[in-house]
């Protein structure tokens, strides 16, 4: 509840304390997890400054950087700043989840094109499939969104 509040100076006492900064609910979700679908952007700068693992998969194998493709609930500006940082932190580009999707992949079936490309910038395969050999096409198109296809600068 404090990574999802933002609250630095009870994470900070809580790992003074023993705790250990990489645990993982029931699902698999880090505190690095929480702070991405949260938004909680100072709190991400905290735990990777404290040596969280960025690359920790959930019990779908997704890795923080899959739900920064596709957090809604946030304006699109700290989206996109969560997921630069993440990206600066040393995020894999290309992890998988259980599917074999990739971050771009996540992104393309949330029609998130500010992602695509930052994704691509970062070295991430716009040609990477899935486990039934779907790509970004297949992906934008089978949630409704046709204009990826469309977007000279992610390709």
């Amino acid at each position: 509840m404090a990574v999802m509040n933002g609250r630095t100076d009870l994470v900070e006492l809580l790992l003074s304390k023993g705790a250990n900064i990489n645990h993982r609910d029931r699902d698999g979700h880090s505190a690095v997890h929480w702070a991405v679908v949260c938004g909680q952007l100072d709190m991400l700068n905290f735990l990777i400054s404290k040596g969280a693992d960025i690359e920790a998969s959930d019990s779908l194998k997704a890795a923080p950087l899959h739900y920064a493709t596709a957090i809604e609930d946030i304006s699109a500006e700290l989206a996109l700043a969560v997921l630069h940082t993440l990206i600066k932190g040393g995020a894999i580009p290309n992890c998988r989840d259980m599917d074999d999707r990739t971050p771009i992949l996540w992104a393309a079936s949330n029609g998130n094109l500010e992602a695509m490309h930052s994704l691509k910038q970062a070295g991430g395969d716009l040609e990477a499939v899935d486990r039934d050999r779907l790509g970004v096409l297949h992906c934008a198109a089978s949630h409704g969104y046709h204009e990826v296809g469309s977007v000279g600068f992610v390709f």
